[in-house]
């Protein structure tokens, strides 16, 4: 029996400790923002009502976003669900996102493998995603992020592959259909503009090439009519069956703003956040720019106009929004696995300090030596619960630490010692910057506002007069303040029916501070931020 490859076992080892970290930040002992909550209730209701091509939200058609997220939510409800309730929980409706993470490792180690030639530049890449904070972030989250990410990284990976296999005089098909099949189904995950992004920078980054090759032989950009029968009769049946849908999303494309078009672009915003989603490797990714400039290799500069263009014409979005560059940070990830390789060329060549270089690389294997053993003796031996995730989430910033050691050691170790240190010590810095304003332990959340609703929905009758007398929880559950169903105690007791048959989700301290008389029905301890939320029945007047 044949031995797997040492790159196959570290990219499985890679994935391993990624899962293990990140699926207890997915559970419900976190509690669902008032982002994800819009996808859970209306991936919900679609499945109450048994209606999945029209996305709803109270009752009223939800169009700001296609029904990808929607439908892998249901999916894993369909799945995961054994209780036989129709609402998505916490964990289903972050799943798909967690599961796009996870193939979007292999989707960039395979971008990293192509662009350098080499496995090691696959895991490079692949672990510069997996320790960044907008991977962090967008995997544990249930908003279509990580979804759309995936499919514009599968499709720059068949651009690329195509354009790779066309110098080698080889076959293209199979990698446009990858792509073109990729660029299809984004338009449903969260819409057209970065697919078109990633698309326009390909073209010009092909002008670059010397020969230059065939745009038809090589991308095959016939197959994008038949890659858009299905988003665009699926938008068509959407516009054709709800009033006012092309207009909305119209709005949505424009995104009005005060401030004039020529001028957003002068604000910096997308620049200033595709670094600051790259963190803690700023300073791998300064050095990446210079290497491209300098060396000017035909395939690096196309992944770096992809990334060009996508920045240059997301900053003229109205709205100012860091989640929009996820997309783009698979080849960032890659530009920056190149210019790592190139480091450790000049390094085997130069040599000045290989000691340094070896101390700092055995430490990285160190440390993450100890943060596996840490992992496997806290899901075997310990049977503390929150403790549980708490040193699984602690031992998340030590993982990122340990690859900047490697990756400044590569960078700096064949300059001078000063530059190393500094390098070092400003690549930790960045690491425990990056996740200490990311608020990693959630234990102190016991239950989210979203289940609880969802208690109150099941012990009340269908018939029964529900009103929501707290904004904040009406904020987190619904995210609107357009509905009939609010009404405060005030209210109902000056109306002429205070006898009515009426219950409220309302504040203890509230109920309290007004001295109202009658009877809770449900109580539940959300955290310390909106206390505690009971469902009550007032005394009739």
């Amino acid at each position: 029996m044949r031995s797997l490859p040492w790159q196959r076992i570290a990219l499985l080892a890679l994935l391993i400790v990624t899962t293990i970290s990140l699926l207890p930040g997915n559970s419900e002992s976190r509690r669902l923002n008032y982002h994800e909550i819009l996808v859970a209730q209306t991936a919900t209701e679609m499945l109450e009502n048994s209606v999945f091509l029209v996305p709803s939200l109270m009752g009223e058609p939800r169009l700001k976003k296609p029904p990808l997220s929607y439908w892998l939510s249901i999916i894993a409800h369909k799945v995961l669900d054994r209780s036989g309730r129709s609402r998505i929980s916490e964990f289903e409706a972050r799943l798909p996102s967690l599961v796009s993470g996870l193939l979007l490792i292999l989707v960039t180690y395979g971008l990293g493998r192509l662009a350098t030639g080499k496995p090691q530049g696959g895991l490079i890449a692949a672990s510069f995603l997996v320790t960044s904070v907008s991977f962090f972030i967008y995997t544990r989250n249930a908003r279509p992020e990580m979804i759309y990410a995936l499919l514009c990284a599968l499709m720059t990976l068949g651009l690329l592959l195509a354009i790779r296999r066309a110098e080698q005089g080889r076959p293209t098909t199979a990698a446009a259909i990858v792509a073109w099949s990729a660029f299809s189904i984004s338009f449903l995950a969260k819409g057209p503009q970065f697919p078109l992004f990633i698309l326009l920078g390909f073209v010009l980054g092909m002008v670059f090439l010397r020969p230059r090759l065939p745009l038809l032989a090589t991308l095959h950009p016939w197959m994008a009519l038949p890659a858009l029968v299905l988003p665009l009769a699926y938008f068509a049946y959407l516009g054709f069956h709800v009033d006012n849908a092309f207009a909305l999303w119209g709005n949505e494309m424009a995104q009005g703003d005060h401030i004039p078009l020529w001028k957003r672009p002068l604000r910096f915003y997308y620049p200033v956040i595709l670094f600051v989603g790259l963190a803690p490797w700023l300073i791998v990714f300064a050095t990446t720019l210079k290497d491209i400039w300098k060396r000017r290799e035909h395939t690096i500069l196309i992944l770096a106009c992809c990334v060009l263009v996508s920045v240059c014409l997301v900053s003229f979005a109205g709205k100012l929004r860091p989640h929009y560059l996820l997309p783009v940070m698979p080849i960032c990830a890659t530009l920056m696995a190149w210019s790592i390789l190139n480091a450790g060329k000049s390094l085997r060549a130069n040599t000045p300090q290989p000691l340094l270089f070896k101390i700092l690389a055995w430490s990285q294997f160190a440390l993450v030596g100890v943060v596996l053993i840490a992992l496997l003796v806290t899901f075997v031996v310990n049977e503390g619960g929150t403790n549980k995730l708490d040193l699984v989430y602690a031992a998340i910033p030590w993982l990122v630490v340990s690859g900047a050691l490697y990756v400044s050691a590569a960078i700096a170790a064949s300059r001078s010692t000063t530059v190393t240190a500094v390098v070092l010590v400003a690549s930790i810095l960045c690491s425990f910057a990056a996740f200490s304003r990311m608020q990693i332990d959630d234990s102190k959340s016991t239950q989210s506002a979203y289940r609880f609703v969802a208690q109150v929905e099941a012990y009340l009758s269908a018939d029964t007069q529900l009103y929501i007398n707290s904004n904040k929880l009406l904020y987190y559950y619904y995210y609107s303040s357009e509905t009939p169903e609010i009404r405060s105690l005030e209210n109902w007791q000056s109306s002429r029916r205070p006898g009515e048959n009426a219950f409220f989700i309302i504040r203890m301290d509230i109920l309290k501070n007004h001295g109202w008389q009658g009877e809770l029905i449900i109580v539940q301890e959300l955290d310390s931020k909106d206390k505690a939320m009971v469902l009550f029945r007032p005394a009739a007047q």
